[in-house]
């Protein structure tokens, strides 16, 4: 599958790959100097493979309600929710964002799970009165971050965003293209994430590089984008999270409510948090070397596996090997010395806290 800016990433060079099934851009001048953008200046993404659900009528808030580990009914229009749609394990199926607009819902999910979500939409909302609608396809999600991003979308709105709180949106009728606008993201940057009809993608995607072309905005690929959320230690699914990885493992129990009545994983996720979890996700930081942990790679103690590598790196902005992992919660105390085994060989780590960068402010 192609996104509709497609033509843009092949006009101008870049490295293509395929992901989930969607042909996208890895980068464009390189890893590196992608990310350094990102941190400094602005980065322009194409995030079109993401997919993009409505949920709609008369019970379309009790459907999810029911279905997700939030209280729904009482997120605002305008607002946006991360979460999770769960297994009966208290797995997790896909992490979501869930945004509440006057009369429906509208559900970014992972373009790897796409069916999967689809699926359990399906099923679930069946005589609910309540219908789900794949606008995945009919879209196109551009994403811009760094810390000069408010500003250059703000130019191109013609209006300040800086009332638009973290995890809200606002919806305008641009003369390039109707926009929803929300304050989200994947970098640990502020920025935007806006959506827009297939066929205005790239008259958006040109008009926001014009406009940031002398600010440093340059397009992104998918490789600085995972090691820009890594750094930010944000989780990405099949990874960090999985139907065989809780929320409660991956440490997220704040992004969630348990106590929520009624969802799938309920019962599972509340004896966990009774017994006490067993693994627990963790930061790394490389002590010796410049080895780079990689998915799957052991983590040791006195040469005996306890734990496991779900994410690594060599982080641009650090300048050192970093990793997430899950080990038992009486080694993930920050300052506990660990080893990662990389090819055979033990290389010494040390627990950090998390995330491992954190930009100069965060937004309100």
């Amino acid at each position: 599958m192609r996104t509709p800016l497609h033509p843009v990433h092949v006009r101008d060079g870049a490295k293509m790959t395929d992901f989930h099934g969607w042909e996208m851009p890895l980068w464009y001048e390189g890893l590196v100097r992608e990310h350094r953008r990102v941190r400094t200046a602005a980065g322009l993404f194409d995030i079109s493979h993401m997919a993009r659900l409505d949920v709609t009528g008369d019970g379309a808030t009790d459907a999810l309600a029911s279905l997700l580990p939030f209280d729904l009914p009482a997120l605002p229009p305008g607002r946006i929710k991360y979460t999770f749609l769960l297994n009966e394990r208290g797995g997790v199926i896909d992490d979501l964002l869930v945004y509440r607009h006057a009369g429906r819902f509208s559900i970014v999910a992972n373009a790897g799970n796409r069916a999967r979500v689809i699926d359990v939409l399906r099923r679930h909302l069946g005589g609910r009165r309540a219908e789900w609608t794949d606008r995945t396809e009919e879209t196109g999600m551009i994403a811009v971050q760094g810390p000069a991003a408010l500003g250059i979308v703000g130019d191109f709105l013609g209006e300040s965003l800086a009332n638009v709180r973290y995890y809200s949106f606002v919806e305008r009728r641009h003369p390039v293209a109707p926009l929803l606008i929300s304050r989200t993201g994947y970098t640990g940057e502020d920025g935007v994430e806006l959506v827009m009809p297939s066929g205005s993608a790239i008259r958006v995607w040109e008009a926001l590089r014009g406009i940031g072309k002398d600010r440093g905005l340059a397009p992104v690929g998918l490789g600085a984008r995972d090691t820009l959320r890594l750094e930010a230690a944000m989780p990405l699914h099949g990874h960090e999270l999985s139907e065989s990885i809780t929320p409660l493992e991956a440490g997220l129990e704040r992004a969630f409510q348990i106590e929520t009545p009624v969802y799938p994983g309920r019962e599972a996720l509340l004896a966990q948090r009774e017994a006490g979890v067993t693994r627990i996700r963790v930061g790394l930081r490389v002590t010796e070397g410049k080895r780079v942990p990689r998915e799957g790679a052991p983590v040791c103690v006195g040469g005996r596996d306890v734990g496991i590598v779900t994410s690594g790196t060599f982080s641009p902005t650090l300048e050192v090997p970093i990793a997430l992992a899950l080990v038992p919660p009486a080694l993930a105390v920050a300052g506990t010395a660990l080893e990662i085994r990389i090819r055979d060989r033990a290389v010494p780590a040390v627990v950090v806290a998390l995330p491992f960068y954190k930009r100069p402010s965060a937004p309100k």
